[in-house]
């Protein structure tokens, strides 16, 4: 899927104000980089090249990189959700799903590119399908 939209640092902040009201960016360093993890890549060669990729990317960056003091793995699994639904796709997950996805990516029990792969991978739950937005 062909990526068009991208989140922000200001999208990911707003995510965890949503979650964390009173919390504060502790490592701006770790939040621009998993921001940045959606254009990664060398060349014509993207690192993620779709949607699933780079919501795990950031997803990620977020959970195991701890930009905030609290509310990290909730802010992840929120950009999951609005990475995809900017790019007109929804994630669809049950909640022990994705309970399971974001705490395996924050520990390193599973990669992006595992994250990412479709049903039936390692929790087959990052998928992105279209959805009824106009």
């Amino acid at each position: 899927m062909t990526v068009q939209h991208f989140l922000t640092i200001d999208d990911l902040v707003r995510a965890h104000r949503s979650v964390e009201p009173t919390e504060v960016v502790i490592n701006a360093a770790v939040l621009e980089a998993a921001v940045a993890s959606q254009h990664a890549g060398f060349g014509e060669h993207e690192q993620f090249p779709d949607l699933a990729a780079k919501a795990a990317a950031v997803a990620r960056g977020v959970a195991h990189g701890h930009p905030f003091s609290e509310g990290n793995k909730r802010t992840a699994l929120l950009a999951v959700h609005l990475l995809a639904r900017i790019n007109g796709h929804a994630f669809v997950a049950g909640q022990s799903e994705a309970f399971h996805l974001i705490t395996d990516l924050a520990t390193s029990q599973i990669d992006v590119e595992q994250a990412a792969e479709p049903p039936p991978s390692h929790l087959g739950v990052i998928e992105a399908r279209s959805c009824c937005m106009t």
